[in-house]
């Protein structure tokens, strides 16, 4: 059941960028600002939607959760507590729910603290929204983390042991956020965003996980 709510997230998530995506070509095309600030607040909701999915999951690799192919894959009933949850991003598809919760969140920190940006905002829109339904696609259907074992085994194959060193707690945290506050973050119109200020803060991550 809470696999299913997971699952429904992502879906959700995906259809809420795919619509900004269109109410923001809508708005420039036909010049009606309310489908722009329509597409705006839709990309809000994509955040707290794939926190819900982040939680299950999350709950799912604490609980052992075998129905759940992701978990069979990158956990075991003898994987420490903190290496259980750091498993969220221990395979690929895991890992890609992560990047769509960083990516979501710095989109949602952006048409927000730029709302008032009215000339730009549906170009940022349509570049967000468009890149974001890209990854949560795959998190969606080809690169599912809430995809369902045939066959329930009796325990999982554990987290891969390069995985287990301490320090690789809060890389892939540091990694993934700096790569999307330098990369997703840069190509948007707002100098603002990627100079100064903007700019340190995506490289400090990277060198606190360095």
């Amino acid at each position: 059941m809470f696999a299913d709510i997971g699952y429904a997230s992502i879906l959700m998530a995906f259809g809420a960028s795919l619509y900004t995506l269109v109410a923001a070509l809508v708005g420039v095309w036909t010049k009606r600002p309310r489908w722009v600030e329509s597409g705006r607040r839709a990309t809000l909701i994509t955040l707290p939607l794939l926190v819900l999915a982040c939680a299950i999951l999350i709950a799912a690799l604490l609980a052992d959760d075998y129905t759940l192919a992701y978990v069979s894959r990158v956990t075991s009933r003898a994987t420490p507590t903190i290496f259980k949850i750091t498993a969220l991003w221990g395979g690929q598809a895991g890992s890609l729910l992560l990047w769509n919760l960083f990516m979501a969140a710095f989109f949602a920190a952006a048409v927000w603290l730029k709302q008032d940006e009215r000339q730009l905002m549906p170009y940022v829109l349509v570049i967000g929204a468009l890149t974001q339904a890209f990854f949560l696609f795959l998190s969606a259907f080809p690169e599912t983390p809430f995809a369902l074992n045939d066959i329930i085994p009796a325990d999982g194959r554990g987290l891969s042991p390069l995985l287990r060193h301490p320090l690789m707690i809060i890389h892939p945290l540091c990694s993934t956020s700096a790569t999307l506050a330098l990369s997703f973050l840069t190509p948007l119109p707002w100098p603002p965003l990627w100079r100064g200020g903007w700019t340190m803060a995506g490289f400090a991550p990277v060198a606190a996980g360095r």
